[in-house]
């Protein structure tokens, strides 16, 4: 009888698991919803979205993009240019909050709800399929059933995003829809290797603060080396951080043989730099803020990731404006360093 009352008991006070279709009817009966929400792995991007039913506008720390039914803009506020596209084939909204697209491609569920810790917040964890094929969990409170991010596995990779400061007052969608300022004016399309620097001229100068904040100085760090690798790249940027964990294994390699590796990311808060390069363990310094945008600058950087090579005494030996192991390699052959397999 008493383990008989204990389980009864337990019966009582265990919450019944939620569906994602009740997630989605909360969700559907909504008529806005502003968030902050940040990628905490495999790198660190900071975004505001705003959304409401048939609309998404979202503020990326170098740009921004509005979404609609019809077309979707992307701003870039730094040249002040926008680019109009068409409007997104699938759904594009933020996991949990599918509902807000009309046109459908919702998460299939493929699993039921259990509980989880998702940050320092008690939730529901959601195994579900996206439209797309890949897998997502999607997290909601359990308090109130609000979306609180998901962990997407795709092309190889866990990205999680995690959302905060929920407001669900409703918005109205046209403080959503785009309305160029005045100055703005349409992308025109740049060939990204047009500026950048050559092989055979000289370095432009390398300096600033690195993520410790001291003062970096390649100039400096190269006396008494055979040459650097300087890496340039930024957190949104899914080449660039794909390559980071190759550029994390083989530095170690390359200081025993006499070669410098230096991140320069001119894009990214320091905090978010901060961020990736722990997640990755980059063992090399990274230069970050006024002083990288200024080398970026320098070098022409205009797309990234972009690998430049250069020897002790200050030529650019070669350059790579891509995620290229086989031309790194090559490079690093014109300083005779050769890596392992």
């Amino acid at each position: 009888m008493p383990a008989l009352l204990v389980a009864c008991s337990l019966a009582l006070f265990t919450p019944k698991s939620p569906t994602l279709d009740e997630v989605y009817r909360k969700v559907e009966r909504l008529r806005g919803a502003s968030l902050s929400a940040e990628v905490v792995r495999p790198m660190s991007v900071l975004m505001q979205a705003r959304l409401a039913p048939g609309f998404m506008r979202v503020k990326y720390p170098t740009s921004e993009q509005f979404v609609s039914l019809t077309e979707t803009v992307t701003w870039l506020p730094d040249t002040r240019e926008f680019v109009r596209g068409k409007a997104p084939e699938s759904n594009p909204m933020l996991g949990g909050f599918e509902p807000f697209w009309p046109n459908g491609g919702r998460l299939t569920p493929t699993g039921d709800a259990t509980r989880a810790k998702f940050g320092d917040r008690d939730c529901w964890a959601f195994p579900a399929k996206a439209p797309q094929g890949h897998e997502v969990t999607l997290y909601v409170g359990t308090e109130d059933l609000l979306p609180a991010g998901t962990i997407a596995k795709a092309g190889g990779q866990e990205f999680e995003c995690r959302y905060s400061r929920i407001d669900t007052r409703p918005i109205s969608p046209t403080v959503l829809k785009f309305s160029p300022p005045r100055d703005a004016r349409p992308y025109v399309p740049r060939d990204p290797r047009s500026g950048l620097v050559q092989p055979g001229g000289a370095t432009p100068e390398v300096e600033g603060a690195d993520l410790s904040g001291r003062t970096y100085r390649l100039r400096d760090a190269l006396k008494g080396k055979r040459g650097a690798l300087i890496n340039f790249w930024f957190s949104a940027c899914v080449p660039c951080v794909k390559e980071l964990p190759w550029l994390a294994r083989i530095s170690p390699m390359l200081a025993e043989r006499g070669v410098l590796v230096v991140g320069v990311n001119p894009v990214d808060p320091a905090t978010a730099a901060r961020k990736t390069a722990t997640l990755h363990k980059l063992p090399y310094p990274v230069l970050t803020g006024p002083g990288a945008k200024l080398v970026g600058k320098r070098f022409g950087v205009q797309a990234y990731p972009v690998s430049v090579i250069v020897d002790a005494d200050g030529k650019v030996v070669e350059v790579i404006p891509a995620y290229d192991e086989g031309a790194i390699r090559t490079g690093l052959g014109k300083l005779g360093v050769t890596l392992d397999p």
